[in-house]
């Protein structure tokens, strides 16, 4: 984030709000993780390719969400909450 911290800002965020803030809507964001992965597909059974996770809220929200996806079109998006239970579901694996 460029400038100081706005009011109201989780410790996690990094969004430049005066830039990046649309249509008057704070979203708070964290830095963006990229993820390289196998990925199967129609074409191959096997494809590395990078998965780009970040963390966002918006200021209207008490819900935070997980963004993992290519960045186009293969995405899911899932509550923080959703993902931990995922993680200890497979942990158990």
């Amino acid at each position: 984030m460029t400038g100081e911290r706005r009011e109201g800002c989780p410790d996690w965020c990094v969004a430049d709000h005066n830039d990046e803030d649309e249509a008057g809507e704070t979203r708070h964001r964290s830095a963006v993780t990229e993820v390289s992965v196998i990925e199967r597909n129609v074409s191959s059974a096997g494809e590395v390719t990078v998965i780009v996770i970040e963390m966002y809220r918006f200021d209207h929200e008490t819900t935070t969400w997980i963004y993992a996806g290519d960045g186009f079109d293969q995405y899911l998006e899932i509550s923080l909450e959703s993902l931990r239970r995922l993680i200890a579901e497979l942990a158990t694996w």
